[in-house]
């Protein structure tokens, strides 16, 4: 049984459980508070036989979701409706989009949460970060170095949570030679989990570590504040870089395209 829920019954959940480290939990539930009493999401539990297994939490079509046990394959897929009229995402374990991608086909990326473990090595990058103060700023320097933003719905997601998120929102963007050519950004908190988003590079100034520098910088400033920081990773040479750094692989997710026709 699927059952929209309020952000009471969301902390009576999470009181109920022993939390284990979960990447996808942080963004679910980050989401749902920043969002759930402006009435821009909606908040789901997933329940068998009276005992919670899961919980969905929707913004803008797209769904993040964490289960505790394994869903009925079948009810998740009917609540997920692929009959709607947008394609949509849903975020999950990757055994759950495996599943689902066995019963239905579609498209999916594959990938894995990394958690820091050890203090992050020292990038040699001439660049200087800065946290920044307006959201469309950094989303006018993200959508140069990430053609995947130019979607006006992107723009509108980071304006939310920048202006609306408690505790606020970080965004971080880098400069070489005076000009704003990089990203990173830190939307979601959970617990001690901060996680860190949207690492880009312009593609004219890509190979001088400003990557790197940019993580490095940001996880500096998340580690003074008490925070464990995170990230998610479909990429196979970002991956190779997280761990150089000095994030270590937790567990693995999948990100599924849900379309009209699957």
């Amino acid at each position: 049984m699927i059952t929209e829920i309020s952000l009471d019954r969301l902390s009576e959940i999470l009181d109920g459980k022993k939390q284990r480290s979960s990447v996808l939990l942080a963004r679910l539930v980050s989401n749902a508070r920043c969002f759930l009493l402006h009435k821009l999401c909606t908040l789901y539990e997933i329940q068998r036989k009276n005992k919670t297994i899961g919980l969905l939490c929707s913004y803008s079509g797209n769904l993040t979701a964490h289960f505790w046990e394994k869903p009925d394959l079948n009810e998740l897929i009917s609540f997920i409706n692929f009959e709607g009229s947008a394609a949509r995402f849903l975020e999950a374990d990757r055994r759950i989009i495996d599943r689902i991608l066995k019963k239905h086909g579609g498209e999916a990326a594959f990938g894995a949460a990394f958690v820091l473990r050890r203090a992050p090595k020292t990038p040699q990058s001439d660049c200087e970060i800065k946290e920044e103060r307006d959201a469309r700023t950094f989303f006018d320097v993200l959508k140069s170095a990430n053609s995947s933003y130019k979607d006006t719905a992107f723009e509108s997601y980071y304006c939310d949570y920048f202006y609306r998120k408690t505790p606020p929102a970080r965004l971080f963007t880098a400069s070489f030679g005076g000009k704003k050519v990089g990203t990173a950004a830190v939307l979601h908190f959970f617990e001690e989990n901060a996680i860190i988003s949207d690492v880009a590079v312009h593609p004219d100034f890509r190979r001088l570590r400003l990557g790197w520098r940019l993580i490095f910088e940001v996880c500096k400033a998340l580690q003074s504040e008490g925070y464990t920081p995170c990230l998610l990773c479909t990429s196979p040479s970002a991956a190779k870089l997280y761990k150089k750094i000095g994030f270590s692989k937790e567990s693995r997710f999948g990100l599924l395209l849900l379309k009209e026709d699957a």
